[in-house]
């Protein structure tokens, strides 16, 4: 099953200058901020925290928006939610949109607030307007499920496809996800490619396993081995399901010869990482001798822990194990 990724990040790095700005800071404001920066980058974060509170006296929004982020992740003085809101307040009202975007995350999470997904949203819109890409990603996240929004698939393939086209990763596989599942949009598997593609370009493990899967569905020797090969990129990134299907290629000899040994490594890898199909798989292999030692104690612990996740078959085969 594909699953749309739905991530909230806050920006963290400090801001050096800001898109918009309403209110022009002072040449102090500006001198106040620069050594700020330098003390942060050198982490004497009480200096830094001096320096930004007198450049935001000097009306400076980006030190506005550095104060929330040193109170947020308690540096250079205790960490407050509290303080962070009060302090991105004040820069996102001066229209700077890392700090709206911090906002929406804090309402959008609860921290040093309620949640409130209506503001939340509102803030991602203005933030969005501005250019600002995470809140792009996430204004589509608020309209695909309804988060503080009337929900809308049109707006939401809009605002993430935007998101996309501006280089954000989870974007971008979602956008791959639409178009190979069809639910949102017309199904589409040249633009699901496409998508999963410069994802896959940017690392993104799951795009990689989504275009192996397409490559299977092809059944030809050439498409099994850039299945494979993409695969094994996913599982060299560490995600599990790389892994597992690399175990299914090798099990069943797709495209290159069988191989249980490998398909048993790759299984336990797998399986290692709570994937129940592979733990099932890892147990009934132990049960065979298959690929492995035959050892009917790891069978039932594998097979076990795939009941225990609710794998289909698992409890019926554990049964008749134990008989």
């Amino acid at each position: 099953m594909k699953k749309i990724c739905a991530i909230l990040l806050l920006c963290i790095a400090v801001q050096v200058n800001s898109q918009i700005i309403t209110i022009k800071s002072s040449a102090k404001g500006i001198e106040f901020l620069d050594k700020g920066i330098k003390a942060f980058t050198e982490e004497k974060y009480e200096d830094a925290m001096s320096f930004f509170q007198k450049s935001l006296e000097n009306d400076n929004a980006n030190a506005a928006f550095n104060l929330g982020l040193l109170h947020y992740l308690g540096k250079g003085t205790q960490q407050s939610f509290d303080k962070a809101i009060q302090y991105f307040t004040i820069a996102a009202q001066w229209n700077d949109a890392k700090a709206q975007y911090n906002l929406a995350v804090m309402y959008d999470e609860g921290k040093g607030t309620k949640i409130d997904l209506k503001k939340a949203f509102e803030l991602y819109e203005k933030s969005a307007k501005q250019q600002y890409i995470d809140s792009q990603y996430n204004l589509g996240l608020a309209y695909l499920t309804g988060a503080g929004t009337e929900k809308s698939n049109q707006k939401a393939m809009e605002w993430i496809g935007l998101a996309a086209e501006n280089g954000k990763v989870q974007a971008q596989y979602n956008m791959g996800v639409f178009y190979d599942e069809g639910k949102i949009v017309s199904q589409d598997q040249k633009k699901a490619m496409e998508w999963y593609n410069k994802a896959a370009a940017q690392n993104n493990s799951n795009a990689m396993v989504n275009i192996g899967n397409m490559y299977l569905k092809i059944a030809s020797t050439e498409s099994y081995q850039s299945a494979l090969n993409q695969f094994q990129r996913a599982a060299d990134l560490g995600n599990a399901y790389g892994n597992l299907n690399i175990a299914i290629i090798y099990y069943n000899g797709f495209g290159v010869e069988k191989s249980v040994k490998i398909a048993f490594e790759n299984f336990l890898v797998a399986a290692q990482q709570n994937i129940r199909r592979a733990q099932f798989n890892v147990g009934v292999l132990y049960l065979k001798g298959e690929g492995t030692p035959e050892n009917k104690d790891e069978a039932i612990k594998w097979i076990q822990k795939a009941a225990e996740n609710n794998y289909a078959g698992a409890r019926e085969a554990l049964d008749k194990i134990k008989k």
